[in-house]
């Protein structure tokens, strides 16, 4: 009996110790917003301040021998058991479908901005769509689903539907259509019909691959209409049907859930897309949007068969996201804004329900300064802020840290960390 006790706090104490130090086993790396970190690097002004055991201390709790899977176990244990997701923002519907709650929120319309900002975007659009227009620009707003507005019925049994008020979504998409701008609200669209197959995935927060199917040949043909010029289309075969092995994001919740065991999803349909081989004419498309805009090209590679291939995709407006840029500044600030727009043949603005409020993502707002070649309050604000941040060592050493961790140039980092601040300040 001894004998056993003691072999137990044996494999209890240095196994992990072991695991840490020589790693016989492999472990699956965590997913979602986990940050892997460094070992510090050895100073004596470090030391003596405490700074560098407080580091090692922190790096030695994310490197103990399997420690990825004791964190897999308890979030297996708090879904199971007692249905509590440890995944920031996350929250378990009807069936357990999953949800992130500010996007519910958004939808209950608990941020809603007021009559005042949200005309001010439209008369914003409708000027822009004017001025582009006589350039020979087509400007395009599109706004694709959210999950809760799409699944409202799977919500969690907190949430009453009684309590739901205007959101921003509702009140923009009913102005731009009143005012007959160019606009395409596929989250209407989806709604209008029934299909054999989900739109949303379980457990993911976008759009499914079978919806990215069915709306871009909807793009396609409202801007092949509006350009009087036939676009490239594709034949929709029989695909595969997947519930495990997921493309892109259709399980990106659960994924960054960190479970033993990933949650049940629907059974998924991925058609076969085939692009038509005769010559067409292939727009010049700058889209400007969130990650709803990446559903077309991280299913299907939409962008790169239908559109030229100048085509661009600025994520939130802040950073070229498609087509990679290896080795460049892909930090849209460091740019010529205007000769970037009156270059292209189409301005795409694709933001989800959640986003609408954002539509542009700052663009709008500063669009006349921009083509009268002036920096926009707006911009001003994010350069005095960046100066601020980059004239606090220490504030800007974490910038410094901060892009390291996300793979990112610290020029986009201090940019992101800039728009979030103003945006706070707002």
């Amino acid at each position: 009996m001894k004998k056993g006790f003691l072999g137990i706090l044996f494999l209890a104490f240095f196994v992990p110790i072991i695991q840490q130090n020589v790693g016989f086993i492999n472990e699956k790396e965590l997913g979602g917003a986990y940050q892997k970190i460094d070992a510090p690097q050895f100073s004596w002004e470090d030391w003596f301040s405490g700074d560098f055991q407080e580091s090692y201390a922190l790096f030695h709790k994310d490197t103990v021998g399997f420690s990825k899977s004791f964190i897999r176990i308890y979030n297996q244990y708090c879904f199971s058991v007692l249905k509590k997701p440890n995944s920031k923002n996350t929250i378990v519907g009807k069936d357990n479908v999953l949800f992130q709650e500010d996007v519910i929120a958004t939808y209950f319309g608990e941020n809603f901005k007021g009559s005042s900002h949200l005309d001010s975007l439209v008369e914003n659009f409708e000027f822009a769509q004017k001025k582009l227009a006589d350039k020979g620009v087509l400007l395009l707003a599109v706004t694709a689903p959210s999950k809760p507005s799409f699944l409202n019925h799977k919500l969690p049994m907190k949430y009453d539907l009684k309590d739901k008020k205007q959101n921003n979504y509702e009140y923009l998409s009913a102005k731009l259509k009143e005012k007959n701008l160019n606009y395409i609200d596929f989250n209407e669209l989806l709604k209008s019909r029934t299909y054999p197959h989900p739109i949303f995935p379980k457990n993911g927060l976008h759009w499914s691959g079978y919806s990215t199917v069915l709306t871009f040949q909807s793009l396609t043909h409202y801007i092949s209409s509006k350009l009087t010029k036939k676009l490239r289309g594709y034949q929709i075969k029989e695909g595969a049907l997947r519930s495990d092995s997921l493309r892109y994001t259709d399980n990106d919740i659960g994924k960054a859930m960190n479970l033993l065991f990933q949650p049940e999803n629907y059974e998924m349909y991925y058609p076969k897309v085939v692009f038509h081989k005769e010559s067409f004419f292939e727009p010049n498309v700058l889209i400007i949007g969130d990650s709803y805009a990446q559903s077309y090209y991280g299913f299907y590679p939409f962008y790169k068969n239908v559109f030229s291939k100048e085509t661009s995709f600025w994520y939130y407006n802040r950073v070229v996201m498609w087509p990679v840029q290896m080795g460049k500044d892909n930090n849209v600030s460091t740019l010529n804004i205007k000769e970037e727009i009156l270059s292209r043949d189409v301005i795409l603005l694709l933001t989800t329900e959640d986003n609408m409020d954002r539509l542009g993502f700052g663009l709008l707002e500063d669009f006349s300064f921009i083509m009268n070649g002036e920096l926009s309050p707006r911009e001003k604000k994010l350069s005095r802020i960046e100066t601020t941040i980059k004239n606090d060592p220490e504030w800007f050493k974490f910038i410094q840290n901060q892009a390291k961790e996300r793979k990112q140039s610290v020029k986009e980092t201090l940019r992101a960390n800039a728009i979030y601040l103003l945006n706070s300040k707002k």
